[in-house]
């Protein structure tokens, strides 16, 4: 208090330093400092401890750290020292610390003392907001609206306010909060206001009065702006860019400045996430699926119920375009789910428009139709972010992918009479729809002119996504976005996203007319010169892309196999027996042995014909039974898949654990743990996990799961001795799925509990261990396990790693 000799006092005291910022100077005080100081104040009778914790306050408020203010007012205020700290509070400080432990603080007071502040009754509106108690918030902002009009509080009016329109949306009662913004936004003071008009704005977006909201940010002067905080800045940074992207399709933009506007809005909570969420959205659209996985992670991570719900399902189409369809389709369905729990039916609705997209690309033609349907329906009712044209394309897409070109014209034409002309990426869509439509109908060169429209929307890369995803369901773009702007010309990070199967489909598709060196090109852009040097030995066959582990899956040419296109139930079992050999020759007389061990040799022989015409078949289609089966081989009694021709992900998986110990030799951790995480999406399961014939397949389960879980070891302990132990917690979890006998990981998973400073998990997994021996063995943990829990339980359960991502 008073005039303080800084520099005296901090060469005194080594826990105090001063921070200078050009001519200004403040004092830091270590945590240890901080919390002697606590401590103490717990023994400080009670008539002196007020006039302490005002000191304590003083300091904490200095170095910014209103989360620990909370915390000592929490432990030793009393009513008054409470709602006196409180009312220096701005609402959105609600964003900086941990709400529930605010909230905590508010409701601790008597609320006759709470009603007497506005700026209270604000900050407590905004924190219920933040924890999605939106109906209890618009109570509280209520309150604090008619209080802040009596008391001509214009500061906390605005707030409550926003905060009140803010509850509202997320409620999704639109009606009521557009009556009440429009009728604010006519009191020329509160339309000056930036906190309220980025309210409106959202507000209208929701509704779909997109270039409404657009215009009324672009014509807010900057210097006309009132009582403007530095989150409200970032904010209008961001909703500038979000609707630039949103309304011109420009992601590009986004990404870049994104990257800039993202450590000034590291700050608030909501913020960050909405940032960080939007920026995982923009780099899948332009192919970055990396990155945007890891953006859309921590969002999910950190975020509460709302956020999950709105970036889940952008998670599960990243993991479907990347293959992980399975992984995929469950983290977009549980993100929906989940919309609908929190009651975000439009912003789910939304999300289905991408659902549909993926559904598509993976073959679910029907499953794509009922999406784009609902999401229409829904959004017919609200144009959430004007997304109801794309689910109408949606529709449109699907009919035509079911083969009803007529259908898809019409709905694409509701579209187009609607003008998407002021928005390429919208536009884009409609012309791929029809593009496809005219090739169909035989007018080829009609529909490349319609794409080479878009050449310089194209070449931006902001429709990466959406190209490659049409082109994997419709392999015939592919050929005609290369003659529309050349080979050569196609965004590589588009190209990454067409899977190899899909690559194939669509150099099959555009063969017989696309000029034969762009066709050449275009062929060595997708699948690098050797790949595609096999597939011209292969006559321009395509791959059958085989996948054994968790079951039979065959795929060819984007296609997927169905259990009926078997016919025989042998002939799939026969094709599995082959590919599980990997191109060695397998005596038909074992086969007979083994599949028909109780008939005769004559008919054991006629069956096993009939089952392999069944097995061609189903690989070629009906139409070229005739034709010679480029993927099976029968000569002189031996029988065997063409390697050349077939691919299994027993072939991936041994590739990828080459690559991972060669990396691991040359030190180079990243590609060695990159491979290890590929390891983990190959494996779903054991070798054909459910088939009978075990001696046939039980040495292969037996190897692959033991090279699997040392794979998931190693990964583990490569990211303990990065000192990622909570990283290397999950490939540990994922090796004790398929291996909970081994005591080894266990003793790991302890370790990295410990090194996390995770205690609870850590004696979870040691009474797994325990309870794992003793029920299936009758042992006891060994001494090293009993030694690690001992560890553990002197260890506090305090994680080293910040919750908010600020460290």
């Amino acid at each position: 208090r008073g005039q303080l000799d800084l520099d005296a006092i901090s060469s005194r005291f080594p826990l105090f330093r001063i921070v200078r910022e050009a001519s200004e100077r403040s004092f830091a005080l270590h945590d240890s400092a901080v919390e002697a100081l606590v401590n103490e104040q717990t023994q400080t009778p009670a008539r002196e401890r007020v006039s302490a914790v005002e000191w304590s306050l003083m300091l904490l408020e200095g170095r910014c750290d209103l989360q620990r203010c909370v915390e000592i007012l929490t432990r030793l205020g009393d009513d008054h020292s409470r709602i006196d700290w409180l009312r220096k509070l701005q609402p959105s400080a609600a964003e900086t610390v941990d709400v529930e432990s605010l909230l905590q603080l508010i409701e601790s007071v008597p609320v006759r003392m709470v009603m007497d502040s506005p700026r209270v009754l604000a900050l407590w509106a905004r924190g219920l907001h933040c924890v999605a108690r939106d109906d209890s918030a618009i109570a509280k902002a209520s309150a604090a609206c008619h209080l802040a009009e009596h008391l001509k509080d214009t500061e906390t009016l605005t707030a409550s306010r926003v905060v009140w329109i803010d509850s509202l949306c997320r409620l999704e009662r639109y009606g009521e909060a557009v009556e009440l913004a429009d009728r604010w936004n006519a009191q020329k003071w509160q339309s000056r206001q930036l906190s309220f008009v980025l309210a409106r704005a959202t507000l209208l977006t929701y509704v779909g009065r997109m270039e409404e909201a657009r215009s009324a940010l672009r014509l807010l002067p900057d210097g006309d702006l009132v009582d403007c905080s530095e989150q409200d800045r970032v904010r209008l940074a961001h909703s500038r860019m979000a609707f630039d992207a949103l309304c011109e399709g420009d992601w590009a933009t986004y990404v870049r400045k994104a990257g800039v506007l993202l450590p000034d809005a590291q700050r608030w909570l909501t913020d960050r996430l909405r940032v960080r969420g939007n920026l995982g959205i923009a780099l899948m659209e332009l192919g970055r699926l990396d990155r945007s996985l890891s953006a859309l992670t921590y969002v999910t991570k950190h975020g509460p119920d709302h956020f999950a719900a709105s970036y889940a399902p952008f998670i599960g189409v990243v993991l479907g375009v990347q293959g992980r369809v399975g992984d995929g389709l469950d983290a977009a369905l549980d993100g929906l789910r989940l919309g609908y729990v929190v009651g975000m039916e439009a912003d789910a609705a939304g999300n289905r428009t991408y659902l549909a997209v993926l559904l598509r690309a993976c073959g679910d033609l029907e499953g794509a139709l009922s999406h784009a349907e609902r999401a229409f329906e829904r959004l017919c009712t609200v144009d959430y972010m004007g997304w109801r044209r794309l689910a109408a394309l949606e529709v449109a897409a699907s009919l035509l992918a079911l083969g009803d070109v007529a259908a898809a014209r019409r709905w694409t034409g509701t579209v187009l009479d609607e003008g998407v002309d002021t928005d390429p990426y919208k536009a884009l869509r409609a012309a791929m729809v029809l593009a496809e439509c005219d090739r169909r109908d035989g007018a080829l060169d009609e529909g490349i002119a319609r794409l080479a429209n878009y050449r310089d929307h194209i070449l931006s890369e902001n429709s990466n996504w959406q190209i490659a995803m049409y082109a994997r369901a419709f392999p015939g773009l592919l050929g005609m976005f290369t003659a529309a702007v050349g080979a050569d010309e196609l965004p590589v990070h588009m190209l990454r996203m067409v899977l190899p199967e899909h690559a194939e489909a669509a150099l099959q598709a555009s063969r017989g007319w696309l000029d034969p060196t762009e066709w050449c090109r275009l062929g060595t852009r997708l699948l690098g010169e050797a790949e595609f040097a096999r597939l011209e030995q292969r006559s321009g066959n395509p791959v059958c892309r085989v996948r054994l582990f968790g079951g039979l899956e065959v795929k060819l040419a984007g296609r997927a196999l169905r259990e009926r296109d078997w016919k025989k139930r042998k002939a799939r079992l026969l094709f599995a027996m082959l590919v599980a050999r990997r191109g060695q020759e397998v005596p038909r007389d074992h086969v007979l042995e083994y599949l028909w061990p109780e008939l005769s040799e004559d008919r054991a022989r006629n069956n096993f014909y009939v089952a392999w015409s069944a097995m061609k078949a189903a690989l070629m289609g009906s139409a070229q039974r005739a034709e010679t089966c480029p993927y099976l081989e029968n000569k002189g009694g031996r029988l065997r898949i063409v390697t050349n021709a077939v691919r299994s992900d027993l072939d991936d998986l041994d590739e990828t654990l080459l690559e991972a110990r060669a990396a691991e030799e040359a030190g180079d951790i990243d590609q060695a743990l990159e491979a290890y995480v590929r390891i983990s999406g190959i494996y779903r399961g054991e070798v054909l996990c459910g088939d009978v014939y075990d001696d046939w397949f039980a040495g292969l389960r037996e190897k692959y799961r033991h090279e699997f879980v040392g794979a998931m070891q190693r990964a583990a302990e490569l990211l303990l001795e990065r000192d990622d132990p909570c990283e290397a917690q999950v490939y540990v979890r994922r090796a004790l799925q398929v291996d909970p006998m081994r005591e080894d990981l266990y003793q790991l998973a302890m370790r990295c509990g410990i090194a996390a400073g995770q205690r609870s998990s850590a004696i979870e997994a040691f009474l797994q261990l325990r309870e794992r021996l003793s029920e299936d063995l009758g042992l006891d943990p060994s001494a090293e396990s009993f030694e690690l829990y001992q560890e553990i339980l002197v260890m506090e359960d305090s994680p080293r790693y910040d919750d908010f991502g600020l460290s």
